[in-house]
């Protein structure tokens, strides 16, 4: 469907010989199945492993972002995508549309649960608190935005930032409640 449509298609894998083969073929056989099943040839595709160091630069550069790799793996794919996605958001600052194309009516909760558990950096010098005067003396967990105007005069923030950041903290709560049974809760 994307090729078709003329749409640079790459293939992220993570078996060498999956990779190769599309590499060396130059696209994939897509088995349609049910009523009316065929199989279609597919060119145009190229294939990159998800650790390849020139990813990063491959999602900024994107228009979407697709998975096809069924509902098991979504939270794995969820869990190294978030971290090419932020990549390209603090990159551009332009959000990227992240399909799921799968045959589970919870697949886009699937993969977000994953994008909310990779892993965040460790650091304290985002400018969400005073942080980093504290650090050396004892724990800190600091969350929040960051941005180049915190503290100025004309501060401001992307938009996309503050929804982003209202939909991890309404996840938060909402795994809080889940976790320990209600507002009540104590």
């Amino acid at each position: 469907m994307l090729a078709d449509a003329c749409w640079q298609v790459v293939l992220v894998g993570r078996s060498p010989e999956v990779i190769s083969a599309v590499q060396d073929s130059g696209g994939v056989t897509v088995c349609v199945v049910g009523p009316g099943s065929r199989r279609r040839w597919v060119g145009g595709v190229r294939a990159v492993d998800r650790f390849d160091p020139g990813l990063p630069a491959l999602v900024a550069r994107a228009d979407l972002v697709a998975t096809s790799v069924g509902p098991g793996a979504l939270g794995e794919v969820g869990g190294w995508l978030g971290p090419l996605l932020r990549g390209r958001l603090d990159a551009r600052r332009e959000p990227l549309n992240v399909l799921t194309f799968e045959n589970h009516r919870r697949a886009p909760e699937l993969l977000a649960e994953g994008l909310l558990t990779s892993t965040p950096s460790l650091a304290t010098d985002g400018g969400t608190s005073d942080a980093r005067f504290i650090k050396e003396y004892c724990p800190v967990v600091e969350f929040g935005l960051s941005n180049a105007t915190i503290h100025k005069v004309d501060e401001n923030v992307p938009v996309a930032d503050l929804e982003q950041l209202t939909a991890v903290y309404r996840r938060f709560i909402e795994l809080y409640f889940t976790t320990f049974g209600g507002a009540d809760a104590g």
